[in-house]
C-alpha cells in the first residue's frame, strides 16, 4: 500500500505507507532481503556434530523411555 505524496516541486512520488490493512506475515517482511545461508543454519540443517542415538527410545541414563514398573 502506498500513499501519493505531491511535493512543492510539482512531481509526486509514491511513499510506502506504514498503515496496513491487514498484517504482514515474516516471509512478507523477509521476502525481498537477499541473504545467504549462515554457516549455523547449514550446520543444523546437515545435523552436523550431532552423535547417531545408539538405541531408540533411550534417554542418557540408558533405561528405556517407557519402562513401566
Amino acid at each position: 500500500m502506498t500513499a501519493t505524496v505531491a511535493s512543492s516541486l510539482g512531481f509526486t512520488y509514491n511513499m510506502p505507507s506504514m498503515h496496513h490493512a491487514e498484517p504482514l506475515t515474516m516471509e512478507e517482511y523477509v521476502a525481498d532481503i537477499p541473504v545467504q545461508m549462515l554457516d549455523v543454519e547449514e550446520m543444523l540443517l546437515q545435523q552436523r556434530g550431532s552423535r547417531p542415538v545408539p538405541f531408540t527410545g533411550m534417554d542418557k541414563s540408558g533405561r528405556g523411555v517407557c519402562v513401566r514398573n
